[in-house]
């Protein structure tokens, strides 16, 4: 798709970053789509957990970037599912996945394994949105240099919850 600029005549648009967030909030999905999407311009393409039972819809988004939460209906797949699935799937296993979740007690649960996990990192709710758009073009930014989806350095980061923050 082009675009015409009067000036020079026909240019090509980058193409937008695709990031896919999987959640079973509703609100926390219009949250992402607004601050993605609207306010960033990524495409977005947002997943009710609730619903998901394969990670097919992930699949078909074709993610550059994956935002998982950790906890979702306690009677399907949960985030932790998907995260591990994603790893053994031979298309989505280089894609850089922000965990992103308040639920504390699974993250003290999961310390070992959140670790061990290549190219996953964690942002905490409530988060700043500053922190979300740092580490969103952080490994947006590393995936774009190394030309392959999921490549990123390997020193392990974590951002906080701190005082302005925007979700919950």
């Amino acid at each position: 798709m082009a675009r015409l600029n009067d000036a020079e005549g026909p240019v090509a648009e980058t193409p937008r970053r695709r990031i896919t967030v999987v959640n079973d909030n509703p609100q926390f999905l219009e949250l992402m789509s607004t601050l993605l999407e609207e306010g960033s311009g990524y495409q977005t393409t947002t997943i009710d957990g609730d619903g998901l039972t394969s990670l097919a819809p992930i699949s078909e988004s074709r993610p550059e970037l994956l935002i998982i939460d950790l906890v979702m209906r306690p009677d399907g797949i949960s985030g932790w599912d998907v995260v591990t699935g994603v790893r053994k799937d031979p298309e989505l296993s280089l894609v850089p996945i922000i965990v992103c979740t308040g639920d504390v007690y699974t993250v003290r649960q999961r310390a070992a394994e959140l670790a061990e996990a290549p190219r996953v990192e964690l942002l905490v709710k409530p988060f700043n949105i500053d922190a979300l758009e740092e580490m969103v073009t952080r490994l947006l930014t590393v995936n774009a240099r190394a030309g392959s989806p999921g490549t990123r350095p390997s020193g392990r980061r974590r951002a906080e919850p701190r005082s302005g923050a925007a979700a919950s």
